[in-house]
């Protein structure tokens, strides 16, 4: 009976990770769309992921992403698209 209510609850989960998914995929513009899939499905590099959420905290613009001034972020030091004066 315990075994069945732990496999239940696991197959919710996946259902609400896919349907979060799907509703992101349906916001973002569709240039996004192939590196997002990628980390969330764990297929991509740990560098797909990073880029997937720079992208999205900043409404998937690579200018802004470049232009990030969150030092605060862990994220900061590994964000894509920086230019060589804004390594630190």
């Amino acid at each position: 009976m315990r075994k069945q209510k732990v496999e239940r609850k696991g197959e919710k989960s996946v259902r609400n990770r896919t349907e979060q998914i799907q509703q992101r995929i349906e916001q973002m513009p569709e240039s996004q769309r192939k590196t997002y899939l990628k980390a969330s499905q764990g297929k991509g590099s740990p560098r797909n992921a990073i880029k997937a959420f720079c992208s999205e905290c900043v409404g998937y613009s690579r200018e802004e992403v470049t232009l990030c001034t969150d030092v605060g972020c862990p994220l900061y030091l590994f964000r894509p698209f920086k230019n060589g004066s804004q390594n630190q």
